[in-house]
């Protein structure tokens, strides 16, 4: 066997051995993915079982626990296994948990539990929960503390659904036409047409049409909305064209839609 023949085998074993130690090589991700570690759940509670009760990854600043459920599959017996809690704005450890060593190879569920008392405060912003196994951070999974009226507010942005604009609407308030961005001056109504489903909270809308050469007010909608419905709401020229031929000046527009008073979408279309 030649000297040529002889170095791409080399090479080939080479790169299997590299690969093979790669697989069986512990693996420390920021999200738990293979591995000890399977999974890392959060929740605002837990059963017995270690089973998760209310889960999510977005807490109130107001909630007394927060809870980490860990799926281990295959963790070493021996193993120094760590939990932290970890305030990722301040750079700090709000609570660490050393766990009791293995004494033999463990999988299944276990859980930690962050509580609020008088030694352990958080506040508002990202926060880690970290696994450290024989001192290395070894897997770790964030989550987010928030007010009740930002969880609330994105419970409820995250109900409405798309809104289209359209010149025809049918019975429910969907568009009866295509959707579009671009109207003619001779199209006497434009709709909006809105959905929403599951709204925590009953809402108030305010809807304001614009006319963006001088920031012109053409008109304001406003409704309650609660639950889940679809309607829609629009302009005319008749009524709402500010010139005397009662048409839509060819420009640019804005449907601006508030929700609680915050700012929800601004949707841009134009008339030519």
């Amino acid at each position: 066997m030649d000297k040529k023949k002889l170095l791409i085998i080399g090479g080939a074993i080479l790169i299997i051995v590299i690969i093979i130690i790669l697989l069986i090589l512990p693996k420390g991700n920021n999200t738990p993915a293979g591995g000890y570690v399977s999974s890392i759940v959060f929740a605002k509670s837990e059963d017995k079982n270690k089973n998760p009760i209310g889960t999510t990854d977005v807490f109130s600043v107001n909630d007394p626990e927060i809870h980490a459920i860990i799926t281990y599959q295959g963790l070493p017996s021996g193993s120094n296994v760590d939990y932290q809690w970890y305030d990722v704005k301040a750079d700090k450890v709000l609570k660490e948990d050393k766990r009791p060593v293995p004494s033999a190879i463990f999988s299944g569920l276990s859980s930690a539990i962050l509580a609020r008392d008088q030694n352990t405060t958080w506040g508002l912003g990202d926060f880690e929960f970290r696994i450290l196994i024989d001192s290395k951070l070894y897997a770790k999974a964030t989550y987010q503390v928030k007010t009740d009226a930002e969880i609330q507010r994105t419970a409820i942005f995250s109900g409405i659904g798309e809104i289209e604009l359209s010149t025809a609407v049918d019975l429910q308030g969907k568009p009866a036409k295509t959707p579009a961005t671009t109207f003619s001056k001779d199209d006497e109504n434009i709709y909006a047409s809105l959905s929403y489903q599951n709204l925590p909270a009953s809402v108030e809308m305010e809807a304001r049409w614009k006319y963006v050469p001088g920031d012109l007010l053409i008109t304001i909608y406003d409704k309650t909305l609660a639950g889940s419905n679809s309607f829609a709401f629009g302009i005319n020229a008749q009524k709402d064209s500010w010139v005397p031929v009662k048409k839509w000046p060819v420009g640019k527009y804005q449907l601006e839609v508030y929700l609680n008073g915050d700012l929800f979408k601004t949707i841009e279309f134009s008339v030519q």
